[in-house]
């Protein structure tokens, strides 16, 4: 028996110990060494997650599986999507934090798609204001003027898609954390891509704190290509 003449309690660290390094399952000390490679890296690292422990992971690549999420942190850039000339995909995700969808954001969806031969699932989001950890109150929901809005938005944007003889559907979903929700989506359609808007990028530490910013955090989190269509901000005429 491994450890024979320690201890039982030694003998049966050893035990674990093995048995844990037979299954190639990280907990405790291995997380650590983990975490460290990690930091180490110079490429994002895509980790797989499955029952609340760590799986694998291995780096970056075109042919990630849908369940795979990057391991990068807040400020590390993004890979680039592909170019939309080769994009390839078979359903695109054209998402909204909550903002009006603009028409170069459905135009680049609509690119995509016609390229490709592509389904377009327009998808945007009814804020829940306040967090998780806070009492449910009516106040912090929608208003119905704001679920409304959504609604016309994504109705227009389909009925443009739709006249352009590319095959669209719409949804209009409310949570608190519009990012989460975005992958979500994305994820239970299987898309191979997502479009969205997003404001000018702003510094790492500020953008976490930023509704606006909600695209760039899609973009990091994302297993798959994010399009930003970047909306310049408005002049203001002296």
């Amino acid at each position: 028996m491994p450890g024979e003449g320690r201890p039982p309690s030694c003998r049966m660290a050893i035990c674990r110990m093995r048995h844990c390094q037979a299954r190639k399952w990280w907990r405790r000390d291995c997380a650590e060494d983990f975490f460290t490679t990690a930091r180490c890296l110079t490429t994002p690292l895509y980790v797989e997650f499955h029952r609340g422990g760590i799986l694998g992971c291995n780096r970056w690549s075109t042919d990630m599986t849908r369940f795979v999420i990057p391991w990068r942190w807040p400020w590390d850039t993004p890979p680039e999507p592909p170019a939309p000339d080769a994009f390839a995909g078979k359903l695109i995700v054209l998402a909204s934090e909550g903002r009006p969808i603009p028409q170069t954001a459905v135009e680049l969806a609509g690119r995509l798609a016609e390229r490709s031969g592509a389904e377009v699932h327009v998808l945007s989001i009814a804020r829940i204001w306040g967090t998780s950890f806070g009492l449910p109150h009516p106040g912090l929901l929608w208003n119905k003027r704001e679920m409304q809005e959504r609604h016309d938005s994504v109705a227009g944007v389909v009925t443009w898609l739709k006249r352009r003889h590319i095959e669209a559907s719409g949804q209009v979903s409310g949570t608190r954390n519009a990012a989460k929700r975005i992958l979500a989506e994305a994820r239970r359609h299987g898309a191979d891509a997502i479009v969205m808007a997003a404001d000018p990028p702003l510094h790492w530490f500020v953008s976490n704190m930023v509704w606006s910013q909600e695209p760039y955090r899609v973009r990091r989190l994302a297993p798959i290509p994010v399009y930003l269509v970047v909306e310049s901000p408005p002049t203001v005429a002296r």
